[in-house]
């Protein structure tokens, strides 16, 4: 088993986003990794909570306990190294590390910074991209290095910055991308897809490929439809890859109700009752979708979907 210890400093929703994904893909059953710990240098940090409800080593390490840094970094690779991790992941770790603990670990730490590295190192990343009449923004996870924000590249995420936006409003767009790409870097590294060779980090042009997310306008995005068949078909695989056809019975009535939310990973059909189904078995999509029964309704109004099924990836 290979263990990740993960730091933080606050509530961690970055942490929050790799558990959710480590838990919905089974990383401890299919590949061996598991988040072994979470350590903060405060206390009352909201993330050390979460680890505790669900069973995770929550443990404080306070930096105000100790004289200098140094001696905080001993104190902390002390509640680490019990661990043997296999990534040390920052998740919103308030707290510069010294050199010599990185190279401790070299090779093992990551962390995300919210800009496009080497474009805006440092603090305020968002509203310098708006400043700099940036017209794509992003969010990028590097290796640590002795040189702050200045690792190698791993994964990286872009979305665009709109001439009406704030620091506020583009940090929200963003917020779901770095919550996207870090699990996956995460994970990349931990199974050894990539590698820190030479300052460098190595990988297979598959891997990425995989590691550089895009934005896409789909947060709440309508199927467009069309006559041929295939065509809707192609683009319902868009959302739904395991889906293999497109069912033939009740598709003209469900043309005109399927939403699909890719944010929420869901199905919502509205004016129709949509039975539970079992994302582990694709055929029950198909055999739900023959269920579907229509009701009487004015066309011109959407009612509020009435029922939802949480689709894989």
């Amino acid at each position: 088993m290979k263990n990740i210890v993960v730091l933080i400093s606050g509530r961690g929703s970055n942490f929050e986003a790799i558990l959710r994904t480590a838990r919905s893909e089974d990383w401890e059953g299919r590949f061996g990794l598991k988040i072994a710990a979470v350590i903060s240098n405060r206390p009352l940090a909201k993330g050390l909570d979460t680890a505790r409800r669900e069973g995770i080593d929550a443990v404080a390490v306070d930096h105000k306990a100790y004289p200098t840094r140094e001696a905080f970094e001993e104190a902390l690779a002390a509640a680490i190294e019990p661990y043997k991790p296999a990534v040390i992941v920052l998740a919103g770790f308030m707290r510069i590390l010294t050199e010599s603990f990185v190279a401790r670990w070299e090779g093992k730490i990551l962390n995300i910074h919210p800009a496009l590295l080497p474009l805006f190192p440092g603090l305020d990343t968002h509203q310098r991209a708006i400043d700099a009449g940036c017209r794509v923004h992003g969010s990028t996870v590097h290796f640590v290095s002795s040189v702050l924000d200045g690792g190698a590249i791993i994964g990286q995420s872009v979305v665009p910055v709109l001439p009406s936006d704030t620091d506020e409003t583009l940090a929200a767009r963003l917020l779901p991308y770095e919550h996207k790409l870090y699990p996956q870097c995460v994970k990349a590294v931990a199974l050894g897809e990539v590698k820190l060779i030479d300052g460098k980090a190595v990988m297979s042009d598959e891997v990425a490929h995989h590691l550089a997310i895009f934005w896409r306008k789909d947060y709440k995005h309508l199927v467009r439809w069309c006559c041929r068949r295939q065509v809707v078909g192609a683009h319902i695989k868009e959302f739904i890859p395991w889906l293999k056809t497109i069912p033939s019975v009740g598709l003209s009535s469900f043309k005109r109700n399927l939403a699909v939310n890719r944010k929420n990973r869901a199905a919502s059909v509205r004016n129709v009752k949509l039975l539970p189904i079992n994302a582990d078995r694709p055929n029950g999509l198909r055999r739900a979708l023959r269920s579907i029964r229509v009701k009487k309704r004015p066309s011109a109004v959407w009612p509020r979907p009435m029922a939802a099924c949480v689709l894989p990836d």
